[in-house]
């Protein structure tokens, strides 16, 4: 069975960052798609064959852990990844109770997001759906 590219979803609500993300991801091969707030995130991830997740924590009219949670119960093995400001101790936790989940603490830099992210796309299961650039 051929691979095929990874298919990254990217949950951001703070324009900026979502854009240089977007942008760095792209320069590194990846293909990614972004999106403001967790609800949208969660209606593009049911038309999408995303294989991995990236989303904030805070975010308006769907949090990061309420979106993992609706993706999971649809794809329960998806690997995910969580960008963590300060202070988000118990969301964390939160997340940590749906599994599979690593955290990378904001800010950060492009090159520690990319090797957390192939870090995440090579753990035993993340490697059934696609190949890292």
């Amino acid at each position: 069975m051929p691979e095929t590219p990874v298919q990254i979803l990217l949950a951001e609500d703070e324009e900026m960052i979502r854009h240089s993300l977007l942008m760095g991801l792209r320069r590194a091969g990846f293909h990614v798609q972004g999106y403001a707030n967790g609800l949208l995130a969660f209606e593009a991830f049911q038309e999408s064959s995303a294989s991995l997740v990236i989303t904030d924590i805070q975010m308006p009219l769907l949090d990061g852990v309420e979106l993992v949670h609706r993706i999971r119960d649809l794809v329960p093995e998806i690997p995910v990844l969580v960008m963590t400001g300060y202070g988000e101790g118990e969301r964390q936790q939160a997340f940590q109770k749906l599994g599979g989940c690593q955290f990378i603490s904001k800010p950060f830099r492009m090159e520690n997001f990319l090797s957390s992210i192939r870090e995440v796309l090579n753990t035993p299961l993340a490697t059934h759906y696609a190949t890292v650039p």
